[in-house]
């Protein structure tokens, strides 16, 4: 049985998925509600035999029975793991992350875990979400991480979530590592400051 994805909500950054209508001559008037607020599931075509879909601030990323990784949506940020900041008119696939168990979306950073116990990140870095450590760009303006970057420090990372400006992983001991903001406690309560730059 295929599985097909389907979306709703907003398209005024393309975190919906091309419509014929999207193109309409009457865009402006005619078309705008269809465009900008989708009342009703969109499929995001042509994307099958998904198995997993998230959903960040202004990006959607799904991932395939393969561990196949695709992502849409606005992409200024570098949060579609393309290594460019182009918006595309529907999926894009990630490279090189192949063969992933899980992605998920932060607001403006994603992440993945890859087959063999790996996690990567990418998209905004300004609180240290990505847990690239201390040497790389952190806040206030950094340049955003485009391409998928290992995150060193994890031990057999088993899964992952992330919030709105930090990140977690689950260790194969039953362990917890976070980082990113961590101004509220959010990574832990050894470590309440700023942020946090790696795991």
């Amino acid at each position: 049985m295929h599985r097909r994805l389907r979306s709703i909500g907003s398209h005024s950054s393309r975190s919906l998925p091309a419509h014929p209508a999207y193109n309409h001559p009457m865009r402006p008037l005619a078309a705008l509600l269809f465009l900008i607020v989708a009342s009703g599931p969109v499929a995001a075509a042509p994307l099958t035999d998904v198995v997993a879909v998230t959903a960040g601030g202004w990006h959607t990323c799904a991932r395939q029975r393969s561990g196949r990784l695709w992502c849409w949506g606005w992409n200024g940020l570098g949060q579609l793991g393309t290594g460019s900041s182009e918006v595309g008119s529907g999926p894009a696939a990630v490279t090189p992350v192949g063969g992933a168990t899980a992605v998920v979306a932060g607001r403006d950073h994603t992440c993945a875990l890859g087959a063999r116990g790996e996690v990567r990140c990418w998209g905004m870095n300004d609180h240290g979400q990505l847990g690239l450590g201390a040497g790389k760009p952190s806040y206030p303006f950094p340049p955003p991480v485009r391409t998928p970057t290992r995150v060193t420090g994890l031990k057999a990372p088993r899964g992952i979530a992330l919030g709105a400006w930090h990140s977690c992983a689950v260790t194969a001991a039953g362990g917890v590592s976070c980082w990113g903001l961590a101004r509220h406690g959010q990574v832990g309560p050894q470590a309440v400051g700023e942020a946090v730059s790696a795991p």
